[in-house]
């Protein structure tokens, strides 16, 4: 049986927690697939709430670094670019590409 949080994730993408039906994300959620993406905070992020992001296998990275920008745009506005994409970099080496495509080096300032 598949859970709730896969079924709206296959159907939505990636999503933060409080968009998936069950916001608790179980351990056979992780069994079965629900990943996180998370960025630490730094000394560019420290004093604020960073959301989490899960997605599935399947997502696309662009998607997933598109969602936590938008998500964490609370604290991306205030942040300098380059502190971002450092800490963004940091957190997944897997989304190394998805971020040199959503967040290019050599871009204007968001």
């Amino acid at each position: 049986m598949v859970s709730a949080n896969i079924e709206y994730l296959k159907d939505n993408g990636p999503a933060i927690k409080k968009e998936l039906p069950n916001t608790a994300v179980s351990r056979h959620d992780m069994i079965k697939g629900v990943r996180s993406f998370k960025v630490p905070s730094t000394s560019s992020f420290s004093t604020q709430s960073l959301r989490a992001v899960y997605y599935l296998e399947e997502h696309d990275g662009t998607d997933i670094i598109e969602k936590w920008l938008s998500e964490n745009e609370h604290v991306v506005e205030n942040a300098k670019r380059r502190g971002v994409r450092y800490a963004l970099l940091n957190a997944s080496s897997q989304f190394r590409d998805a971020v040199d495509e959503v967040f290019p080096v050599n871009a204007e300032p968001v």
